[in-house]
């Protein structure tokens, strides 16, 4: 027999005989203790002081004997310690309950939960040989499933050798798996060569089965067939950028109770549309505006051709009440959703003033005419500017330039220059070339037939005279007038021109001459005359109304004409004062008159004193010759006294010239 050191109070709180024996066997090798726990009579106990059937934890003095049947006597003496059971278990999530996840491959095992388990003596024991039942939240046993969600009691239990039992109950709850992958799209569309395709654009949320994020994996065909460590979502990409087709990138990801979610996306690669647009566009502030007009060409993603009606025209960022530079966007979606973008830039400019074309031309000197030389009408153009200000071009198409200027021939000729309803002349003089030779100018001529008219020239025809310009004339017949000429005709004279002319018939008016007619005067420009009859007077300093810069003395009054008084010896000359005419309507100089003498007799002899022309150069107006005053019919005066007495009258009418110069000159 073998005394047990150790004994454990029974869960009524007793101890058995049986329990303080490790072994106890008969002669024959039997137990002496019975299936009930009950000690041979045969075995007689002495036990320290330990009462069985209310123990008290503590170490006794245990001795027991056995006697055979043949009389042989065991006896075994030993200390027994004596307590109460040390059995225990301990969880690892500290009794809380436990969260599964349902699923057709489920992952769990119950003695995971167990952290340390003890038996009766305290000494440790194995999870598994706990105890694991399941029950209903109705406490009934039953069976756990983990392929479906619910809630499940798990009691986990431990018992001693003398049956005392430990048990911890947990609350297991099979959830539904939160597994989920939800991508962005069925199907996508990228272009030929773009490199820049990242599949995992395509997800849009991938948690696992607790609802935590998962870790975004690309990987390949054959790697995706595993897991790799933790909660992944594999993404198997198939794309080949370089070549147009349509390929699938697959995403897939299993739960840790089998739960799997597989889904792919359909990606088509292909060449993308295109289409050109104006770059800028310009407007006037109120017209109306097309936007389809900025379009020029198009290419479809099937190889169609786009028209302006397949783009999208963004004019929201327009403000077509300003003047202004916008930005206007122009797209095309595709078939794939897929956007082609380009901007067009808007300006709108304020609305121009409205006015009128306007043409400016140049003055233009006069021309000397010349042989073979061309004139280009262009030349009078200085600018041309259309209604709104801008400069147009001489060459423009609208222009038109009509001349009939010819270079060669001396005239007044006009270019005409006309655009946009707009017309301006320029007026173009084509002047004699100087000539080099002896026209005329300047000589002495006694010509015996009428004289046509010499510029500067002498002469003293017998026969009318039409008017010498600067010629000294005595003429035995009418004299139209001698320009400059000094003239004593016995007939009516018309007028010369800068001529000194005492007629015996009516005069009409020498143009720059010292006239005395005694028949009427139509007024010498230029001229001093002392008529007896109206003179109309052109150019003369005047003393009386209706001459035109002449000096006359009329009988009668202003303006009428009137028979010529004879003057007696004792006449005296009035003095006559030429004037100069001015362009800019200023006196510019006085010069006084020639000094004239009446003789006594009815025959008239002029006398000149040098005249001042506007040239600057002093003309002396040669005295007429006897030769002239007998072709003439005048008398010459040889008498002494009268020539005395035409001295001392000519000194006075100089003195009362200047007194009238100088009395003209205070006003």
């Amino acid at each position: 027999m073998t005394l047990n050191p150790r004994a454990i109070i029974r869960p009524n709180g007793s101890i058995t005989a049986a329990d303080l024996f490790q072994t106890a066997l008969d002669g024959y090798g039997d137990s002496l203790i019975d299936a009930n726990g009950q000690l041979s009579q045969a075995v007689t106990l002495s036990l320290g002081g330990l009462d069985l059937s209310n123990p008290t934890p503590g170490t006794y003095q245990i001795s027991a004997t056995y006697t055979d049947d043949a009389n042989n006597v065991v006896t075994t003496t030993g200390s027994v310690s004596v307590a109460k059971t040390k059995e225990g278990i301990t969880l690892t999530n500290d009794d809380q309950p436990v969260d599964l996840i349902a699923g057709p491959k489920p992952y769990f095992v119950s003695k995971s939960l167990v952290e340390n388990a003890t038996d009766g003596f305290g000494d440790p024991i194995d999870a598994s040989q706990l105890q694991y039942d399941y029950y209903d939240l109705n406490n009934q046993p039953t069976t756990l499933d983990l392929t479906h969600a619910g809630q499940y009691q798990l009691k986990i239990s431990y018992t001693d050798i003398v049956g005392n039992v430990v048990t911890k109950t947990v609350m297991v709850n099979l959830n539904p798996t939160k597994l989920k992958v939800q991508l962005k799209t069925a199907s996508e569309a990228i272009v030929v060569g773009d490199n820049g395709f990242d599949p995992t654009s395509l997800v849009k949320t991938a948690i696992d089965e607790d609802g935590n994020p998962l870790m975004l994996t690309v990987v390949n065909a054959f790697a995706r067939m595993a897991r790799l460590g933790g909660n992944q979502l594999l993404i198997t990409n198939h794309v080949d950028v370089t070549k147009s087709g349509t390929y699938t990138v697959d995403f897939s990801t299993t739960d840790i109770a089998g739960n799997t979610d597989n889904q792919s996306v359909a990606v088509t690669v292909y060449v993308p549309a295109k289409f050109d647009i104006q770059p800028a566009h310009t407007m006037i502030l109120g017209e109306v505006f097309d936007p389809e007009s900025l379009f020029m060409s198009g290419t479809g993603v099937d190889g169609s051709t786009l028209t302006a009606a397949d783009l999208t025209y963004d004019l929201s960022g327009v403000d077509f009440t300003k003047a202004g530079v916008y930005q206007l966007p122009v797209s095309y979606k595709d078939q794939y959703g897929k956007l082609t973008t380009a901007n067009s830039e808007l300006t709108i400019k304020a609305q121009p003033v409205v006015g009128q074309a306007k043409i400016t031309l140049n003055s233009v000197a006069p021309i000397v005419a010349a042989a073979n030389q061309t004139f280009d009408p262009t030349q009078v153009i200085k600018a041309i500017t259309t209604a709104t200000g801008e400069n147009v071009a001489v060459t423009d198409s609208a222009v038109t330039i009509t001349s009939n200027v010819d270079p060669t021939i001396p005239g007044t000729y006009q270019v005409q220059v006309s655009y946009d309803g707009v017309s301006a002349t320029a007026t173009i003089t084509v002047v004699a070339a100087p000539d080099t030779g002896d026209s005329g100018n300047g000589g002495t001529t006694t010509p015996t037939t009428p004289d046509t008219g010499n510029n500067g020239s002498t002469t003293t025809p017998t026969t009318p005279d039409t008017g010498n310009n600067g010629s000294t004339t005595t003429p035995t017949t009418p004299d139209n007038g001698g320009n400059g000429g000094t003239t004593t005709p016995t007939t009516p004279d018309n007028g010369g021109d800068g001529n000194t002319t005492t007629p015996a018939k009516p005069d009409n008016g020498g143009n720059g001459s010292t006239t005395k007619p005694t028949t009427p005067d139509n007024g010498g420009n230029g001229s001093i005359t002392t008529p007896t009859t109206p003179d109309t007077g052109n150019g003369n300093v005047v003393s009386a109304p209706g001459n035109n810069g002449g000096t006359n003395t009329p009988a009668t009054k202003p303006g009428t004409a009137a028979k010529a008084p004879v003057q007696s010896p004792t006449s005296q000359p009035q003095p006559v004062v030429a004037k100069k005419q001015s362009t800019d309507g200023q006196l510019e100089s006085i010069q006084p008159a020639e000094a004239a003498l009446v003789a006594p007799t009815t025959h008239v002899k002029a006398m000149t004193q040098p005249v001042k022309p506007a040239s600057g150069k002093l003309v002396k107006l040669e005295e007429p010759t006897d030769a002239a005053q007998k072709a003439s019919g005048e008398l010459p005066q040889t008498d002494d006294q009268e020539s005395l007495l035409r001295v001392v009258g000519a000194v006075l009418v100089g003195l009362l010239s200047l007194l009238g110069l100088a009395s003209r000159r205070k006003f």
